[in-house]
């Protein structure tokens, strides 16, 4: 899969979120409290991937070997174009000075997000992956008006495990 270079390529792709199944899977709480790489706190969005590969090693990034247990959820939904689709390719990431792929520096791309959010125009952001550079993660705006006509039903949650393997030090 290459990264999408124009906002056609990415209308009725899938995208998916992955989450510990305590928390219901489409809600934005957790990046409202603490923002995230694209968005500051208090900008009520949802994260999600271009695959659930790309969500399982988002996840894991942030786990410690005895947090990777077998208590998550996923569900996936379809990028609907109709609603608006905010496409950040790295280029024009480039073009604008953001260093979103740094470490821990999330000032640059938090101030893209704002903009994003509070202009309200489109109910989907599309940033590359700092984890997958072909792949892309889907921020999704809770408070743009289409957002209940994306039909999210958290009863398709699928249970997800990760492989056992992962956390034991490459047995």
């Amino acid at each position: 899969m290459a990264y999408p270079s124009d906002v056609a390529e990415l209308d009725g792709k899938n995208f998916y979120r992955l989450c510990a199944r305590q928390f219901t899977v489409f809600d934005g709480t957790g990046a409202y409290m603490y923002g995230a790489r694209w968005t500051p706190a208090g900008t009520k969005v949802i994260y999600c991937g271009s695959s659930l590969a790309l969500c399982s090693m988002e996840v894991l990034v942030h786990l410690n070997t005895q947090q990777i247990t077998n208590k998550f959820h996923y569900a996936s939904g379809k990028i609907d174009a109709r609603y608006g689709i905010d496409l950040y390719t790295p280029e024009r990431l480039a073009d604008l000075g953001c260093r979103w792929n740094i470490s821990g520096e999330y000032g640059e791309p938090q101030q893209i997000g704002r903009a994003w959010f509070e202009a309200g125009e489109h109910l989907f952001m599309v940033v590359p992956s700092v984890l997958s550079p072909e792949d892309y993660a889907v921020v999704i705006n809770q408070e743009h008006p289409a957002f209940d006509e994306l039909n999210l039903d958290e009863a398709q949650a699928s249970r997800y495990n990760f492989d056992t393997r992962f956390g034991r030090g490459g047995e």
